[in-house]
């Protein structure tokens, strides 16, 4: 397993350095000038060209293309123009708040998505009518895009019935350390948790469910029902596991929904995470965090598809030998 998962790493690294590549071009010749962003109203000559020299945009594109990768192979992501400060003190401040929406909302798609799609496949078997009127449901409930999810769940859950709140990570006027702080960030996390996680929560419910069903028909599952096991363990142990891979699989090809996603979901409901900041950063056309930004995103799909190779690994040892 180490051995798979040490190749998987390494094919990752010059997938990186491409990326890197390709993220400073695109960035870099897109139209704009921060300097000019920077100084609003000032029209000084000379302190432009002492805030573009300082931060190197008079250098040729090759020349700085060669001091960013230098910089990068050393840990520095460069210096913020708007904020003043490293670009890597600047994205670790926010990486907290996406991490908590992120993995809050793929707990929901894949913790109610797979035991959802088992169900729907148990239910084709017994009951096909209900079973279509219910992916339907599921299908048409979730098939909304995040932007109009987001403003929807905001009227109905937060102007209309004043459930939850509509903006932030925590409340303006402060709560106290404990268990209060703890229940106002759940209060404020449902709404863009919900509305990140329930569109590929129908997707992963239809692959679990195809899959369960094409496991459901397999000779070694009719033999375990023959030896009197309980369909519990049958379930479980036999239908579940060999179902799993595949939807493990689609939420490491989904981490870019979770990394796009959360630059929509963070807007909309103003997440102090790294969506919001790439949006601020775009904006102000801050190139320097702009690049950090969707350089960590790209470490972020990686990794996710690395630790999906890993435990779809764990759970078929012929994806590690094939």
């Amino acid at each position: 397993m180490f051995t798979y998962a040490a190749r998987r790493l390494l094919i990752a690294i010059p997938l990186l350095l491409g990326i890197a590549a390709l993220n400073f071009l695109l960035v870099s010749i897109a139209p704009g000038d921060p300097v000019i962003y920077l100084l609003a109203d000032s029209s000084d000559p000379g302190l432009v060209q002492t805030l573009r020299e300082r931060y190197g945009l008079e250098q040729p594109l090759w020349e700085r293309f060669g001091a960013y990768l230098s910089s990068l192979l050393q840990g520095n992501l460069g210096q913020s123009i708007t904020q003043g400060r490293p670009v890597l003190e600047a994205i670790l401040e926010r990486i907290p708040a996406t991490l908590t929406l992120a993995g809050t909302s793929v707990l929901i798609a894949a913790g109610l998505g797979i035991p959802l799609g088992l169900w729907l496949a148990k239910l084709s078997l017994t009951n096909p009518r209900l079973e279509r009127s219910a992916f339907l449901s599921i299908l048409l409930g979730t098939g909304l895009p995040p932007f109009l999810l987001g403003q929807l769940m905001i009227l109905l859950f937060a102007l209309y019935l004043g459930l939850l709140p509509t903006n932030g990570m925590y409340s303006v006027r402060g709560t106290p350390e404990g268990l209060p702080r703890l229940w106002d960030l759940l209060t404020h996390l449902i709404l863009p948790a919900l509305t990140l996680g329930l569109q590929p929560l129908a997707t992963i419910a239809r692959i679990t469910r195809a899959q369960a069903l094409e496991v459901m028909g397999q000779d070694f599952v009719t033999t375990a029902r023959a030896k009197g096991l309980n369909e519990r363990v049958v379930q479980n142990k036999h239908v579940l596991r060999n179902a799993l891979p595949a939807p493990v699989t689609l939420l490491a090809l989904s981490s870019g929904h979770w990394v796009g996603g959360a630059v929509i979901t963070e807007t909309v409901f103003a997440w102090p995470g790294l969506g919001r900041l790439a949006v601020e950063s775009t904006l102000a056309r801050d190139y320097p965090l702009v690049i950090g930004v969707i350089l960590i995103g790209a470490v972020g799909v990686i990794l996710a598809n690395l630790i999906a190779d890993v435990v779809v690994a764990g759970l078929d040892p012929r994806v590690r030998y094939g």
